[in-house]
C-alpha cells in the first residue's frame, strides 16, 4: 500500500532541493541530505541550531516577516529569496517557499521551508542588466547624434533648393551621417547578441 509519509521522505532525501523544517522558535528541526551537503553540515550538529545564523544578516527581517505571514495565513505558501553565506566573503541566492504546519487547533508547529540555490539566475540577471544598461547609452548618445544629423540635412534638402555643388555636399554628408549610424547600430547589435 501507497505510504504519503514514506514517499515524501525519501522524495526529500534525494532531490536536490533543500527541504528543512523550523520550529517557532526558528530552530532547525530537520534538513534533508541536500541541504546538508551544500552548506557543509555533514559533520556539524544542526538540529536546534538557530536557521538565523544561516542567512545572511541582511535578510533576516525579510525571513522573519514571512514566518509572520505563515503563520498568519497557515494555509498559504510564501516565496522569497535569500543569501545565504558560504564564507565570511561569500553567498549564494536562495529561493524559498514557507509554509506553516498546523497542529489539530489549525496553529503553526512548524515553518516547512522548501528551496533551491539561484546564484547563476541572479548573476545572469545582473549581467544582463548591465549589458542593457550599455545599450541604452548607446543608443541614447551614439544612435542619436548621426540620426539627429542625418534628420537636420534631410530637412536642409527639403525646404531649399541649394545649388548643384552644395546639393552634392549635403547629399554626400547625409550618406556619411548614415553610414556612421549603420555602424553604430551594428556595434550595439553585437554587443547584444554577445550575450
Amino acid at each position: 500500500m501507497f505510504n504519503i509519509d514514506n514517499a515524501l521522505s525519501k522524495l526529500a532525501d534525494v532531490t536536490n532541493k533543500f527541504f528543512v523544517c523550523i520550529n517557532m522558535e526558528g530552530n532547525y528541526c530537520y534538513v534533508n541530505n541536500a541541504f546538508k551537503k551544500r552548506f557543509g553540515f555533514d559533520n556539524k550538529i544542526f538540529i536546534g541550531r538557530n536557521a538565523l545564523q544561516d542567512i545572511h544578516e541582511n535578510d533576516h527581517q525579510l525571513v522573519i516577516q514571512t514566518v509572520e505571514k505563515c503563520c498568519t495565513n497557515v494555509n498559504t505558501a510564501h516565496d522569497l529569496i535569500v543569501r545565504k553565506p558560504l564564507t565570511a566573503n561569500e553567498y549564494i541566492y536562495t529561493k524559498w517557499d514557507f509554509t506553516a504546519i498546523p497542529n489539530e487547533n489549525n496553529l503553526p508547529d512548524y515553518i516547512l521551508c522548501i528551496g533551491l540555490e539561484i546564484t547563476s539566475f541572479i548573476e545572469d540577471g545582473i549581467a544582463n542588466h548591465s549589458l542593457l544598461q550599455e545599450i541604452a547609452y548607446d543608443q541614447s548618445h551614439l544612435v542619436r547624434r548621426p540620426l539627429a544629423n542625418i534628420l537636420g540635412l534631410s530637412k536642409l534638402l527639403a525646404e531649399t533648393t541649394p545649388p548643384e555643388k552644395e546639393f552634392r555636399e549635403l547629399l554626400s554628408a547625409l550618406y556619411l551621417e548614415a553610414q556612421d549610424l549603420d555602424n553604430v547600430v551594428k556595434s550595439v547589435t553585437t554587443k547584444a547578441l554577445k550575450k
